[in-house]
């Protein structure tokens, strides 16, 4: 079964090979925060960004625009989840942190889709462009 990863549970996380070095950077943040008290350190952790060119989503927003290929190609099945947000929304998140200092020192910044999967987020982006 599914079950949703909340900002409690940064703790838990395991890093794949590759990534692994971006988490220890994320921790030596984190510690910097706890060492020094005057010094407030928070790590975002966002979904993928879409809403300005970003990433992998501007391909499938091109490929709607021009309809080429005629159907936008879903990977598997399309279950698997993947976490979104829009980058103007991330900008807020940030500005609200910085206004308001949050309790949690590891945040994570989503749209509030319960199920985003694969599948969704290309039919969204077809049946809003084209294809």
């Amino acid at each position: 079964t599914y079950t949703r990863f909340s900002d409690k549970d940064y703790a838990l996380r395991k890093p794949a090979l590759e990534y692994e070095r971006i988490k220890s950077i994320e921790t030596l943040c984190l510690a910097a925060g706890s060492v020094k008290p005057n010094l407030k350190t928070y790590v975002v952790c966002s979904g993928l960004l879409y809403g300005e060119g970003e990433g992998i989503l501007k391909h499938y927003f091109m490929q709607a625009r021009l309809q080429n290929p005629p159907k936008l190609p879903i990977f598997g099945k399309g279950r698997n989840r993947i976490p979104t947000v829009h980058v103007a929304d991330l900008v807020t998140y940030i500005e609200k942190i910085v206004e308001r200092k949050p309790n949690l020192p590891y945040l994570l910044a989503l749209d509030h889709n319960p199920k985003p999967t694969q599948r969704k987020i290309v039919e969204a982006i077809s049946k809003g462009i084209g294809t």
